[in-house]
């Protein structure tokens, strides 16, 4: 959101619409996760079989923070379940951990991992990679990429169209099989095909780059006290959502350089702010 806030700003200095290519990996097979990893399709041939059931019995017995549980875990479930471990922040074991015991007992009834299990089990007539791109047209893509880029825009009062999400686009895109999208894991093989002919060709061979913001320089760097100061405030402790030994650990060992947590830590922090600005205020007002 960030970033698109600031390209907004400046389309805004010029125009009052502009075109957005969102919906293009949806349909056309654009993210690498939904090529097989190459590290888990070597442990399902070495493992002849049984790997998984091995595989879940470590990671359980294993302790947050050891090197290779993640992968354990990730490798011990079916291919739904690794798309859906593949995109969560938190996971089971991890969520345990961060959440108070008066918030697991509040939500022993809810499962997340087991919700979007069914949503993905609903598409289980798709072949597997189809599988996941309808599942991202259908949550990912108006949950998150839609609605980011509809605020920014509007907040510089720009209107942003979709070509790609034309409903003759989607389901012609529909009709396509994935080997076609993503012809031996080359990811969005048709748009780049086609766009051969519109943009120089030293172009299209690049890598994806993502969109998004330097999260982890940031807790490393200039606002490393900000962000330490807001999670570690007594006013956040006191909420008790949270255990605070997790999060000061997960602090602990991102500022250390240990392990990557930004994009936790970056939930935790914006959860408190949204419950300052809107909770708390609301609290005061009444």
């Amino acid at each position: 959101a960030i970033p698109t806030w600031y390209v907004s700003e400046m389309a805004g200095r010029h125009v009052t619409v502009v075109l957005s290519g969102d919906g293009g990996d949806e349909l056309f097979g654009g993210y690498t996760r939904y090529r097989p990893d190459p590290r888990v399709q070597s442990f399902d041939r070495l493992s002849a079989g049984v790997g998984r059931a091995v595989a879940a019995a470590a990671w359980r017995a294993l302790p947050h923070g050891v090197r290779g549980k993640n992968f354990l875990r990730h490798v011990a479930r079916d291919a739904q379940g690794r798309y859906i471990d593949s995109v969560t922040f938190f996971h089971e074991d991890e969520r345990q951990a961060l959440l108070s015991r008066d918030l697991r007992r509040a939500l022993t009834s809810w499962n997340s991992e087991a919700y979007f299990g069914r949503a993905l089990g609903r598409l289980g007539h798709l072949p597997p990679e189809a599988q996941l791109m309808a599942f991202d047209f259908e949550t990912y893509l108006p949950e998150d990429c839609l609605v980011k880029v509809d605020r920014m825009s509007m907040a510089h009062s720009i209107e942003s169209r979709v070509p790609l999400l034309d409903h003759v686009v989607v389901e012609f895109a529909a009709s396509l099989p994935a080997a076609m999208k993503m012809p031996g894991g080359r990811l969005k093989h048709l748009l780049k095909e086609l766009a051969f002919s519109l943009l120089p060709r030293r172009v299209l061979p690049r890598p994806k780059q993502g969109f998004s913001v330097p999260i982890g320089h940031w807790f490393r760097g200039e606002l490393r006290d900000a962000f330490g100061d807001i999670l570690g405030s007594p006013l956040t402790r006191q909420r008790g959502y949270f255990d605070h030994a997790f999060v000061d650990r997960l602090l602990r060992e991102h500022l250390d350089g240990k392990r990557d947590h930004s994009w936790r830590l970056w939930q935790l922090l914006v959860f408190e702010l949204w419950h300052r600005q809107y909770v708390d205020a609301h609290a005061r007002a009444a």
